[in-house]
């Protein structure tokens, strides 16, 4: 009985979902080396990105998650959509969360992604 408690206890943290539903902030540097900040929100299985906080939606689009790995596609309405479908490792450390790249075909997406670090709000 002692072990299969002991074994319940070691697995149960591989069966965690990850949660990263809500708002998270973050900045990113201009050409000029401005900061420009930014909010990205996720729903459900949707995600919307905010660049200036001006309250327009930049960026909108569908996510999955797998373990510990999300795969980001953005909406093919928005002004400009990144090509198929970016996926990354997420690290997350108490309220903050970054994204290791893992393959991304878009470049403007793999630069903001892979470089932000993000604080949950």
């Amino acid at each position: 009985m002692k072990s299969l408690l002991f074994a319940l206890l070691c697995i149960t943290p591989f069966f965690t979902a990850i949660d990263i539903t809500g708002d998270w902030s973050s900045a990113l540097q201009d050409r000029e080396g401005n900061s420009i900040p930014v909010t990205l929100s996720f729903k459900a299985d949707t995600y919307t990105a905010d660049f200036g906080n001006d309250g327009t939606v930049d960026v909108a689009g569908s996510y999955t998650l797998e373990g510990n790995q999300i795969s980001m596609t953005d909406r093919e309405d928005i002004e400009e959509p990144c090509p198929g479908t970016g996926v990354y490792t997420i690290l997350l450390e108490g309220n903050e969360m970054r994204l290791e790249l893992v393959s991304d075909d878009c470049e403007v997406r793999k630069g903001a992604l892979s470089t932000m670090v993000m604080t949950r709000q």
